[in-house]
């Protein structure tokens, strides 16, 4: 008997076949779907870079001139400063701005807000409150 004109044969080979076709529309589909997925994904990273990029950008100050550290703070930190004057030097080079320029003039002409932390915390909050005519005229 020939195996190929057995009707069971024949039907299983059938039913594999419809089998493995719908296999592949299943994939194909599947192939659809995830290219969809992939661009949409690509979209969306997309836009987050350029969102982060903008956030970034606000949030991140401008580096302050190359200068940042105010003139005399390396001859005063090698004298071995006391930490109060070594906490108002740290603080002006981490200043960016008005800020900093404020903060290096004040250091420069050896202002007495810098004589201690907590003196130039004080005044630098004075100078820069919201609604400051101080701070306002600088704008």
């Amino acid at each position: 008997m020939n195996p190929a004109h057995n009707p069971s044969l024949l039907d299983q080979l059938e039913r594999i076949e419809g089998i493995l076709q719908q296999h592949e529309e299943a994939v194909a589909a599947a192939a659809v779907e995830t290219r969809r997925a992939a661009e949409a994904n690509e979209q969306a990273l997309a836009e987050l870079s350029g969102l982060l990029s903008r956030l970034s950008a606000r949030l991140e100050p401008a580096a302050p001139p190359a200068s940042s550290i105010p003139a005399s703070a390396p001859v005063i930190l090698q004298q071995g400063p006391e930490p109060r004057v070594t906490k108002v030097a740290y603080t002006i080079t981490h200043l960016t701005g008005r800020a900093w320029l404020w903060g290096t003039a004040e250091w420069e002409r050896q202002s007495e807000a810098c004589s201690t932390f907590s003196a130039f915390a004080a005044e630098l909050r004075k100078v820069f409150r919201q609604g400051n005519s101080r701070s306002s005229a600088g704008r």
